[in-house]
């Protein structure tokens, strides 16, 4: 089956969700069966900043201005003046194909989303040369992702047909306070202190239909979950230029501590075959919701020619995290079963745990710049984006990106502006992405490409 969505640039992130099902549960079992998913988790798969955004994000020894606040705070205290910057993401087109569905459509869309917004105090207002202050709101962390398909399969066990339908968003916003200072031995260095929201949202129904000779066997399902978690995150960062010409940066972020999280999560499903039926229903308004945000360690290294261009190459790391669960509740599930005439039974059932655990992962990024003329620069960058996923069978599916930037940016004495494209692509492992009520798996592989058009503005007082 081949579905699309748009979201920001790239593709592309990040978070966590649920997609299409598989309607695996057998019409005899009281089981929960839970939908699989299609959202990408991988870690900042949204390109922030004016120059930052066209050349790849490899910003660590280069960050400066507001977008120093995400890349680097060390950066900040390379600014004299007061800064406002914004940018975005104006339009992303992703096209998302999953194999071993009946048919496989194409289609398109656009959204505009809001990438960068932040504020760096320099001299006016501080009074001093050495210090400067900055807050920022970042949006690193985007995907959306609507599929409706079906598929039809014959064989000695009977007709069957499956029908699917699901809208589900992961997203991650990050509020970010930092200080910075510059010493007089080339150094300088930054803190920041942050609030990490990361938000799923999925809407899903399944159908699912057996028929034979003698029987029909009936199945539907409709799963929802709509929920945040909250992160503080501190963020310690340097910057060292080694000589006139050579930089070098390196970042630590430490792994988030939760502030907690809860969701909105529904379930209700209901099996037939016959004169027998099984029904599950759960409501919980305020479901526990978790995200851990991992360890992070980037380390960068430019060489920066005259004004007129600089290149540079970072290494990106994210720790791992342990198993936990990333939404649940405590509330049972109500089973009612129902056989011909007879009075229905209702017993309870615990509602499964859905775990997840990142795997640490490492990325490379390479960017640079060279002046076209007075106003005038020309910006390129390659980077990738692993994903954090371990296990294809959980809530992620396992990608990895690729990706590429470009664009020009001009500058005049107060205002600068960008203009680029960005392209993501990659392709997961093979996975199940359904379990029929015949007892057949069917393999899919999820194949991602993504094109973004970016914009970003800075205004120096």
């Amino acid at each position: 089956m081949g579905s699309w969505r748009t979201g920001r640039f790239a593709f592309v992130l990040l978070a966590c969700a649920v997609g299409i099902s598989s309607a695996s549960a057998q019409p005899s079992s009281t089981t929960v069966s839970l939908p699989t998913d299609f959202v990408l988790p991988n870690y900042d798969r949204i390109p922030l900043g004016q120059s930052e955004a066209l050349e790849g994000g490899a910003f660590v020894a280069r960050a400066e201005e507001s977008l120093a606040s995400w890349y680097n705070p060390a950066g900040i205290s390379r600014n004299s003046t007061f800064i406002i910057n914004a940018s975005s993401a104006v339009f992303e087109w992703t096209k998302v194909t999953i194999d071993g569905f009946t048919v496989t459509p194409t289609s398109t869309t656009q959204n505009s989303l809001p990438a960068f917004f932040g504020i760096v105090a320099g001299s006016p207002p501080l009074n001093t040369k050495d210090w400067r202050l900055a807050i920022a709101v970042s949006r690193p962390t985007y995907w959306s992702f609507t599929v409706d398909d079906s598929l039809a399969s014959s064989s000695s066990t009977g007709n069957e047909r499956l029908n699917d339908t699901s809208i589900s968003s992961f997203t991650e916003t990050y509020l970010a306070f930092a200080v910075s200072y510059a010493s007089e031995r080339h150094f300088h260095y930054g803190i920041s202190l942050g609030l990490d929201f990361t938000s799923l949202s999925q809407d899903q129904t399944a159908s699912d239909q057996l028929t034979t000779a003698t029987t029909a066997e009936n199945y539907l399902r409709t799963f929802r979950v709509n929920g945040t978690a909250i992160n503080f995150i501190a963020t310690l960062g340097t910057q060292w230029d080694l000589t006139d010409h050579i930089r070098m940066g390196a970042v630590v972020k430490t792994p988030g501590i939760s502030l907690g999280g809860n969701t909105d999560l529904t379930y209700e499903s209901l099996t037939s075959t016959g004169s027998q039926s099984t029904d599950l229903y759960l409501h919980d308004m305020n479901a526990q919701f978790r995200y851990n945000k991992p360890f992070e360690g980037n380390f960068g290294v430019a060489y920066v020619f005259n004004k007129r261009a600089s290149i540079e190459v970072d290494v990106k790391f994210h720790g791992s995290t342990d198993q936990y669960q990333l939404y649940g509740t405590s509330q049972p599930v109500t089973v009612t079963s129902t056989t011909g005439a007879s009075a229905p039974v209702v017993t309870t059932e615990a509602f499964p745990a859905v775990n997840y655990h990142a795997r640490s992962v490492a990325n490379a990024a390479i960017g640079g710049h060279t002046a076209l003329g007075p106003y005038l620069d020309f910006h390129a960058g390659f980077f990738t984006i692993n994903t954090p996923v371990l296990d294809q069978s959980g809530p992620f599916k396992s990608v990895d990106l690729y990706g590429a930037t470009t664009g020009l940016s001009v500058k005049t004495s107060h205002l600068t502006g960008s203009l680029g494209l960005g392209y993501e692509f990659g392709t997961s492992d093979t996975f199940t992405v359904a379990d029929l009520l015949n007892g057949q798996s069917v393999p899919s592989t999820m194949k991602v490409s993504s094109l973004s058009l970016l914009y970003a503005l800075t205004y120096t007082f």
